[in-house]
């Protein structure tokens, strides 16, 4: 019984050790510093928000300062101790103990063994680091998360050495509760760099340490650099770039939850950088596969990106994600998708055009857009004073599209532009001053399009200034003319003329963006005519169009009103600055009218009042049309029936025109037919799409008039467009029973869905992609005096059919007279045109197209008043 109660008490113990090492596996441990695996990553640098900033450091103390203890939040180990607090120095690195004393530099072998009598430290960049004040240079402290999970943050931000002007470096060590350590660094506008301050050059390291025997350091500041933990590296010359990660330790990882940051929008053609959030990349055992979509449904890997981040460069949007798995766990986990949009054009300009020079000395002090000859200031950016001894005068590129409004300027107007040098030296450097603005809004800097050439003033009264008038040119013709585009200011040393994309060794660029307008109003202006449906059927769309009224012209503005008595008017809030309109038909009377008014002086007119009406019941059969939107894409592109012809031009594929979803051709001429007739009538199908998209194409005629379509009896023709043959030709008889001399409707339908639906079949109900065309038809009788006055063209043959050109056509015709005959492509564009006098009998004619493209075309016979049509294939 002992024996078994001790076999479960050693099971007891054995499961508790066992739960005790599962739950510390997570937790990274290395009992030396060289023990710490390294690696190099790019990741986000997010600046710290909220946080303890340390507002009583010594920033002026050239040789550091070391601030006392600040807690770290929670036991971190290192090397095999556990820490509850550090102490960060101006020095650029921070000690695990108080160090009760400085170091101002790594370069002497007592320092870094000082460092390890402190209890080691860490060091982003160990040198002549040093901030400007709590202010400019904030070093603050926060920890973040929840236990087991925590991080410990330490920002510099925007740090520099000893006596800089201004702060090229911000850098944050995480501290995370699993063991790891990381320093990750963010690029600031100033030109120094790690290794050099006011004096020259100065040691500078990177890495960790335990003791002074017991560390790495990196043996540069690239993205590959290589640990050494032998021999203590401290000659590091260069600055990390902006999202740089050295990261010593790893955590296994477990549960997987990300998601994908990055910049949008970005320029076309421009490499740009995603990550995955939640420090990943802090954790052993993930896989990555990133893939991307057009349309965020459809998903392909790309290849080669198995990493944290993703670089790519694109030239239309694009979705990314990222398919992440946790080797340890199992864990799968895909995240949202990120939209990457591409940029207008006028934030996407070269990126060449900037100084060189460290510091450069002289800058733009000011830049001035005032009317002329009026005055009105329109920009008036930066500081002209002082102008020698400047200590702000140490930029190389300043960009403020994102940071100022556009600069409003009309076309046909004159403006002044002024430009003021400074400079951190005592005396002013002669420099040449450019400006350009890309009127044509093309992405480029053209040297038409420059407004300002001058080389500055060096002596009083106006040292540093130049100044210029200017007209802004306006292309009446161009579409492209007006709206944002961008302005780029240059200033370089010396007496070579600025280049737009070329760096230069002293001097600044900046970048703004203008606003191109039209002329502005000024007074009452026209407000055009409204065009479209009169008269439509209840439940239907109808569109209306004003599209004539007073364009280019700035300051107009334009909105639609409806009236259902032509007295009382309202606004359709939806309708502002839009040419066309859609609405559906209630069933009563409307009238609309549109208004424009000039913003600059007050004055409205108004557009004659248009009336949409109901239409008469006969005209007027059960709903039918396509729904509209993205998913339509095909049309009725033309429709042939006996002597009526209508064809809206353009192609099959790759037509514009093809997106409506119903057109109503009632209120045209109504087609007249005769009882016993054979006619022939064709129909075109036209797609806005570039593939082509089969089609069920079907016609319906009400022969007995009872306001309906009678299936089958009515449905007089259903056929299926292919890619090769999307002009649908047939025949129809009109019978003896129809009812005569009274308007009754036909109607045509071309509908993607080709399965049996009701919607083509029956003619009635709405259909996803396609079309309805309606029309009114008459049928009548003809009572000739005898037999002989009947007019007959039968007998009608096409040979050979396909042809490589020649082919004859043959036909027979009771009565002499006449006989045309004109050939026309798919796009209803007439060819060939010919004109016989025959007499009655049967005639051969023989034709040739030899020389013309291969492809369908239509054959028009017509004689006494008879036409007929047959398609012909030319090969």
């Amino acid at each position: 019984m002992n024996n078994f109660i001790n076999k479960i008490k050693l099971k007891a113990i054995i499961a508790l050790a066992a739960s005790i090492f599962c739950a510390s596996e997570a937790k990274a441990a290395y009992a030396t510093a060289a023990a710490y695996p390294f690696k190099a990553t790019s990741t986000n640098y997010n600046y710290l928000v909220g946080g303890t900033p340390i507002t009583s450091w010594n920033y002026s103390w050239a040789y550091g300062y070391v601030y006392s203890s600040i807690p770290i939040g929670f036991t971190f180990n290192f090397a095999g101790t556990d820490y509850t607090s550090l102490w960060p120095s101006t020095k650029g690195y921070f000690s695990f103990n108080n160090p009760n004393t400085y170091w101002y530099a790594p370069n002497y072998n007592y320092y870094w063994n000082a460092l390890g009598t402190a209890g080691g430290g860490v060091f982003a960049g160990w040198g002549e680091g040093s901030g400007m004040d709590a202010t400019t240079s904030p070093c603050t402290y926060k920890t973040e998360g929840v236990a087991p999970n925590r991080v410990f943050i330490l920002e510099y931000k925007n740090w520099g050495t000893v006596n800089y002007t201004s702060g090229f470096i911000s850098y944050q060590y995480r501290l995370y509760e699993q063991g790891a350590i990381e320093i990750v660094y963010q690029r600031e506008a100033g030109t120094g760099r790690f290794g050099t301050y006011s004096y020259g050059t100065i040691q500078c390291a990177i890495g960790i340490l335990k003791t002074g025997t017991d560390f790495q350091t990196l043996n540069n500041a690239s993205s590959t650099p290589t640990p050494n933990s032998t021999t203590f590296v401290n000659n590091i010359n260069a600055t990390p770039a902006t999202g740089q990660s050295y990261l010593w330790g790893e955590i296994p990882c477990a549960t997987i939850n990300t998601s994908v940051d990055g910049p949008t929008p970005i320029c076309k053609n421009k490499t740009f950088t995603l990550n995955l959030t939640n420090n990943l990349h802090i954790y052993s055992g993930l896989t990555y596969q990133w893939q991307s979509s057009i349309n965020n449904s459809s998903w392909t890997n790309v290849t080669g990106a198995t990493t944290y981040s993703l670089s790519d460069a694109i030239t239309s949007p694009k979705y990314y994600r990222a398919v992440v798995t946790c080797s340890g766990s199992g864990q799968v986990f895909t995240t949202a998708s990120k939209f990457i949009d591409t940029a207008n054009f006028y934030l996407c300009y070269c990126e060449g055009s900037t100084a060189t020079t460290p510091n450069s000395p002289t800058d733009i002090g000011n830049v001035q857009v005032i009317t002329y000859p009026k005055g009105d200031t329109l920009l008036n950016n930066g500081n002209r004073i002082p102008t020698f001894s400047n200590s702000s005068a140490n930029k190389f590129y300043s960009d403020f599209r994102r940071e100022l409004t556009p600069i409003p300027m009309y076309g046909d107007s004159s403006y002044r532009i002024r430009l003021s040098q400074v400079s951190t030296n005592t005396t002013l450097p002669s420099a040449r001053a450019a400006v350009y603005i890309d009127y044509n809004r093309n992405r480029s800097f053209e040297p038409r399009e420059r407004i300002l050439l001058e080389s500055t003033s060096i002596t009083p009264p106006f040292p540093g200034m130049v100044t210029d008038t200017f007209k802004l040119p306006m292309n009446i013709d161009s579409t492209h003319w007006y709206g944002i585009t961008g302005m780029r200011v240059i200033l370089v040393t010396g007496a070579t003329d600025p280049d737009t994309c070329m760096s230069y060794l002293d001097g600044e660029t900046e970048d703004y963006l203008v606003d191109l307008r039209f002329p502005p109003c000024n007074g009452a202006p026209s407000a055009g005519a409204i065009e479209g449906d009169t008269s439509m059927c209840i439940g239907y769309d109808y569109f209306l169009t004003d599209s004539t009224y007073q364009k280019k012209t700035y300051g107009l503005s334009r909105i639609w009103e409806e009236s259902g008595d032509n007295v009382t008017w309202n606004e359709i809030p939806t309708s502002v600055n839009k040419d066309t309109i859609i609405r559906v038909f209630s069933g009563q009377p409307v009238y609309y009218r549109v208004k424009i008014k000039c913003s600059q002086t007050g004055d409205s007119t108004y557009t004659t009042v248009h009336k949409v009406n109901v239409k008469p019941s006969y005209k007027c059969y059960c709903h039918s049309q396509s729904i509209g939107g993205a998913e339509d894409s095909s049309d009725v592109g033309g429709f042939t029936l006996a002597d009526f012809a209508y064809n809206y031009g353009g192609s099959h594929l790759g037509n514009p025109r093809s997106w409506h979803k119903r057109q109503d051709f009632t209120d045209w001429k109504e087609i007249v037919m005769f009882v016993d007739s054979v006619y022939d009538f064709s129909v075109f199908h036209t797609q806005i799409n570039r593939t082509h998209g089969d089609a069920k194409v079907t016609v319906f005629v009400d022969f007995n008039n009872n306001k309906q379509y009678d299936i089958p009896e009515e449905r007089i023709y259903t056929g299926f467009t292919t890619v090769g043959n999307f002009n649908m030709m047939g025949q129809v008889i009109m019978p003896n029973t129809v009812i005569t001399d009274v308007p009754t409707g036909m109607r045509v339908i071309v509908n993607n869905d080709v399965a049996p639906n009701v919607q083509s079949d029956s003619a009635c109900g709405e259909y996803a992609s396609g079309e309805t065309e309606d029309y009114i038809v008459k049928f009548v009788r003809r009572f000739p005096a005898t037999v002989n006055d009947v007019i007959t063209l039968n007998n009608v043959s096409m040979y050979p059919n396909p042809t490589s050109g020649k082919f004859t056509i043959g036909f027979n015709n009771n009565k002499a007279g006449e006989v045309k005959i004109r050939v026309s492509n798919v796009t209803g564009q007439q060819l060939l045109s010919e004109v016989y006098k025959e007499q009655a009998g049967s005639h051969s004619l023989e034709l040739d197209l030899g020389g013309r493209a291969r492809g369908v075309y239509f054959v028009e016979l017509e004689a006494n008043g008879i036409k007929t049509t047959r398609r012909l294939v030319l090969q």
